[in-house]
């Protein structure tokens, strides 16, 4: 099976430069190895492809035709985790999308019963790595 992690594009709002945070998310790189070894697992970052992520997802996407997607969000991020969402689903209607992350783990039951649930397939609470 195929599987995409991608981390979203936004850093941190007002915290610290956004020059810091060009580094790996380690969350994501933390469950990309621990998934079973018989998956193809590819790790996206979205903060250095920033400028041009439609392009970019659409072509990486459409090479790799995953399975299933995953989604790692902050609150401050969701609104760019639906919008991911549906871009991606447009691309690929027939792609799982897992979403996860403190957004996810907090305020599941909104994310749930809210009109974008029907383009999530699964929310992942806790730590991803024990999913």
């Amino acid at each position: 099976m195929k599987i995409v992690l991608i981390s979203m594009p936004d850093v941190a709002p007002l915290i610290m430069h956004e020059s810091a945070f060009h580094m790996p998310n380690l969350g994501i790189a933390s469950i990309g190895a621990n998934i079973d070894d018989d998956h193809d697992v590819y790790l996206i970052d979205l903060i250095r492809k920033r400028r041009t992520i439609h392009r970019y997802l659409s072509r990486t996407l459409l090479k790799i035709r995953p399975h299933i997607v995953g989604l790692s969000s902050m609150t401050w991020q969701f609104g760019t985790c639906l919008k991911l969402i549906r871009f991606i689903k447009q691309l690929l209607p027939e792609v799982k999308i897992i979403i996860g992350g403190y957004h996810a783990t907090l305020m599941y039951e909104e994310i749930g019963n809210s009109p974008e649930a029907g383009q999530i397939d699964f929310i992942i609470r806790g730590e991803g790595e024990e999913t």
